[in-house]
């Protein structure tokens, strides 16, 4: 079984991350810290991190990389 996150924009993807199994936090914020340098400050282009209320979303090492 594998795992896929991807970030998307409405013409094009940005980012694609496959794991084995599924995601942890750790993986997560990985994905996440690799995908922000393709993101800019709102309210710009590619600048709207969609995150739902999954476990993994839940990590406040993620908030502050976010929030820098």
């Amino acid at each position: 079984r594998y795992s896929l996150c991807v970030a998307l924009t409405v013409n094009r993807y940005l980012a694609a991350w496959v794991v084995e199994g599924s995601y942890d936090t750790d993986e997560f914020y990985d994905f996440i810290a690799q995908d922000l340098p393709h993101m800019n400050p709102y309210p710009q282009e590619h600048s709207v991190l969609v995150l739902d209320n999954c476990r993994i979303h839940h990590n406040r090492d993620l908030v502050d990389l976010v929030e820098e």
